[in-house]
């Protein structure tokens, strides 16, 4: 079951084209990668604190004080929180600047919202993170393929590449069509 979560949120549900979360970052991001492990290692570990902080606050505060309603501004605070202080810490120690709050910021709502538990929450987390660092080669070969290609001047890179991007998950989503499913038994 484990598995099948990591899959359905890295590749199937994926949070960049599903949820659209980091769309623009990732076209952006994929014109010239840089620093990327350091980016998702610190990406990762921000996740990971912050959807068990929230999770636990959400479950043994929010919860029993019916004030569930608030989880968001729980989550996006120590988020925050967590995010310049894992900032902080690569800049210390690894002299490099990675900086990026809002994939974090809602990768940590999707876990906490549609977690089962603990543990589902935290690899839903850190799969919505994942699925942006997946996109990226992806758009990074498409870029440079239309960067070798004789293309019309009417088209703008950016409008092939949300072409592309479209595609991809019309591929993606068509395994999930009604009519393949030959229901249950």
């Amino acid at each position: 079951m484990i598995i099948d979560t990591l899959f359905l949120y890295l590749i199937f549900s994926s949070a960049v084209f599903v949820y659209g979360i980091g769309l623009k970052r990732v076209i952006v991001f994929s014109n010239k990668p840089k620093n990327v492990l350091f980016q998702m290692f610190r990406m990762v570990i921000t996740i990971c604190i912050s959807v068990f902080v929230c999770r636990g606050i959400t479950l043994l505060f929010l919860v029993p004080a019916r004030l569930q309603e608030l989880f968001p501004f729980v989550c996006i605070l120590f988020t925050y929180i967590f995010s310049l202080l894992t900032e902080k810490l690569f800049e210390y120690i690894f002299h490099i600047e990675t900086k990026e709050i809002s994939i974090t910021i809602c990768s940590v709502l999707i876990a906490v919202n549609e977690g089962l538990d603990m543990i589902h929450s935290i690899i839903i987390g850190t799969s919505c993170c994942l699925s942006f660092f997946l996109v990226l080669p992806i758009l990074y070969a498409i870029r440079s393929r239309l960067h070798y290609s004789q293309q019309q001047i009417d088209f703008k890179q950016g409008a092939l590449i949300f072409l592309s991007i479209a595609i991809i998950m019309l591929v993606l989503f068509s395994l999930n069509v009604s009519w393949f499913n030959l229901g249950v038994a």
